[in-house]
């Protein structure tokens, strides 16, 4: 289920710690169930493992696009609207980073969240 967060934070090799803008959204990821019936009409379900997805915007600032671009195995944490804090493992960047409206738009997964 996503959840909205507050705030995003991330290390990024060479610049240290980078905060989101607010109104980012989080989906911890994990296992999820998908029902399937037998030809006898019994009912059984899959699990699927999901990774987290993050998607947020961070402000145009010195160094940030080019930071960006290719990341890959970092740890996010990530805060709810609720205070409740994540990790996420081994995230990786999904999008092309791009300059819109002075903000850097991002949209990553990793590994399913784990509270921290």
């Amino acid at each position: 289920m996503a959840k909205a967060a507050k705030k995003i934070l991330l290390t990024l090799p060479g610049i240290g710690r980078v905060e989101s803008n607010p109104g980012a959204s989080f989906d911890p990821g994990g296992i999820s169930f998908e029902g399937k019936m037998t030809e006898s009409g019994r009912s059984h379900h899959m699990e699927n493992d999901n990774p987290a997805m993050l998607s947020f915007t961070v402000p145009n600032l010195q160094g940030y696009l080019e930071q960006f671009r290719g990341l890959s195995d970092v740890n996010v944490n990530v805060q709810d609207e609720l205070g409740q804090s994540w990790i996420v493992t081994e995230a990786f960047i999904t999008n092309t980073p791009k300059v819109s409206g002075g903000d850097i738009p991002i949209e990553m997964q990793g590994n399913p969240a784990e509270p921290v």
